[in-house]
């Protein structure tokens, strides 16, 4: 409870785990009556929207597009020097009835909490001290609890509306599920029916916005041979060093994130929404995958652009093949993950299953590995 008062979170009072009635989980198939761009469109405009989608939807780990918003509560770690977000947020989900009969449906999500983990929330898990300016007014960390969804199987082609039904003695004060898989179900078909407006890069007469970075050129490559310094010296082995850019544009988060998902299918987008601010993703990387007691994650080290005709593909891809550079950066991320996951699972259960599989994206080849 420190913890939760110290993030600005008040819980409610609960009974026990034990005793409390848990809630339950309801899956509605739908007829096709939208896009996925079409919902996007839809949900992008509500309150509080979390999407979750992919634009190259695959059998295995890319099937399913989320749909949702209007949550019922919301968690916010502003800074996680306050302490561990995971540990605080998993005390408030340990407050809640448990939801029976999501793992029936085959769908990934019947309802939870969907949110990001800021950078720097790692410090807070680690207990280290942050040394790095608080320069971005975002939060460490912010989920928020849905309970309603729209979810569409991109391999079986088919919608399905989602409702988590409450027992009465939770104190979650939500309308009737049947109400709200309604709710879904009209949303749906009113997106259906709604135009779709363009997803050009800018207004027209006007140019593609400026954007600034924070560091000079001269000052990145200074602290790279900085960083080659300490690792021939033997104080680290990687250093993960960015350049942030930044832009002014008076194009909403939704705008903004249909350009990007046009510009640059993906297997993995995000858009999450509230007030002041807003989280917009896309990546071909799966960081972390956990179903029941099993983990997965599939790190990226080594590209190559497509090339202009499917002779000039396979010339890349057989170099990206072949290249001991890009071979060895992807085995060093392989070992830190290995590291990583035998923190938390079953020793000896942790193996790599496919060392540096050669993916093929609308714009690069990657170099990609799978360790479960």
């Amino acid at each position: 409870m420190t913890i939760l008062r110290a993030l600005g979170y008040n819980p409610r009072p609960v009974t026990s785990t034990r005793t409390r009635q848990p809630a339950r989980a309801i899956v509605e198939p739908l007829a096709q009556v939208c896009t996925v761009e079409q919902a996007v469109v839809s949900f992008g405009q509500s309150r509080c929207p979390a999407i979750l989608e992919t634009t190259r939807p695959g059998p295995k780990f890319a099937r399913y597009s989320i749909f949702t918003a209007d949550p019922i509560e919301v968690f916010t770690c502003e800074s996680a020097i306050d302490g561990d977000p995971i540990a605080a947020l998993h005390a408030r989900t340990q407050a809640l009835p448990p939801v029976a009969g999501s793992a029936t449906h085959g769908i990934p999500f019947c309802g939870g909490w969907i949110g990001y983990l800021g950078y720097e929330s790692g410090l807070g898990i680690e207990g280290l001290t942050p040394t790095t300016l608080r320069d971005v007014p975002i939060p460490d960390a912010r989920f928020a609890l849905y309970d309603t969804a729209a979810v569409f199987d991109h391999v079986e082609n088919r919608w399905s509306a989602v409702a988590v039904d409450w027992p009465r003695e939770s104190g979650i004060d939500r309308p009737p599920a049947g109400e709200r898989i309604d709710g879904v179900r009209r949303q749906l078909r009113e997106a259906g029916a709604s135009e779709l407006g363009t997803t050009g890069s800018s207004p027209a007469g006007a140019g593609p916005p400026q954007v600034t970075a924070n560091m000079s050129r001269r000052a990145y490559l200074a602290k790279v041979a900085r960083a080659k310094e300490h690792i021939a010296a033997g104080d680290i082995y990687e250093v993960n060093l960015t350049t942030r850019f930044s832009a002014k544009t008076t194009a909403s988060p939704v705008e903004l994130y249909r350009r990007l998902r046009a510009a640059d299918p993906s297997s993995h987008g995000a858009l999450l929404c509230w007030d002041e601010s807003a989280v917009i993703s896309a990546s071909p990387e799966l960081f972390l995958e956990l179903r029941g007691d099993r983990v997965v994650t599939r790190p990226i080290k080594g590209t190559r652009p497509r090339g202009a005709n499917a002779r000039e593909d396979e010339t890349l891809r057989r170099a990206l093949a072949r290249s001991e550079k890009d071979a060895a950066e992807l085995n060093m991320i392989v070992d830190l993950l290995r590291n990583d996951l035998g923190r938390v699972c079953a020793l000896g259960s942790v193996r790599v299953v496919e060392a540096g599989e050669i993916e093929t994206h609308p714009t690069v080849f990657h170099r990609v590995a799978t360790i479960k």
